[in-house]
């Protein structure tokens, strides 16, 4: 799964610190899965892109989760 988070007026540094806040709230989170147990959720890759027409900066946090029937 990706995650995207866009920052206006070039925020690089916005959208690397939002996607920093995101990593540490989603890790040891008690998510609750129907029928299922979260055994793994992990960042496997954090990519910062600039858009120049848009004046933004995105960064994709993409995720790993490994889950186990109930």
């Amino acid at each position: 799964m990706t995650l995207v988070i866009w920052a206006k007026g070039l925020g690089a540094r916005a959208a690397l610190e939002a996607a920093e806040r995101i990593r540490v709230l989603l890790d040891d989170a008690a998510l609750t899965l129907a029928g299922h147990r979260l055994v793994l959720l992990a960042v496997t890759r954090c990519e910062l892109k600039r858009d120049e027409r848009a004046r933004a900066a995105r960064v994709a946090l993409t995720l790993r989760a490994v889950t186990e029937e109930l």
